[in-house]
């Protein structure tokens, strides 16, 4: 193998890793969000009011106005997930 070869494969060996541990890492996420979701949802009508938030997911109520995009004043567990990777996916 000449010595470019060589070099791809290291770090390849070296940053498949950090994405399997990244995406392990959001999964855990998402899930604790739709566990949390499901409890703070007291009418289980999928969605989530600014009260609701508040009593159930406090840090998302925190930030409700930027997560209700629509101003609808009802937020679903995708629009959580949504906002918390482009906020702080890249952190």
């Amino acid at each position: 193998m000449n010595f470019l070869k060589i070099t791809l494969l290291v770090l390849l060996t070296q940053v498949l890793p950090s994405f399997a541990d990244a995406s392990e890492k959001i999964e855990k996420i998402n899930a604790v969000i739709t566990e949390r979701f499901a409890k703070a949802d007291v009418d289980k009508d999928g969605t989530l009011t600014l009260d609701e938030a508040k009593s159930g997911m406090p840090r998302v109520a925190k930030e409700y106005t930027a997560i209700d995009t629509a101003g609808s004043g009802k937020i679903t567990a995708e629009q959580i997930k949504t906002h918390m990777d482009a906020a702080y996916g890249g952190k």
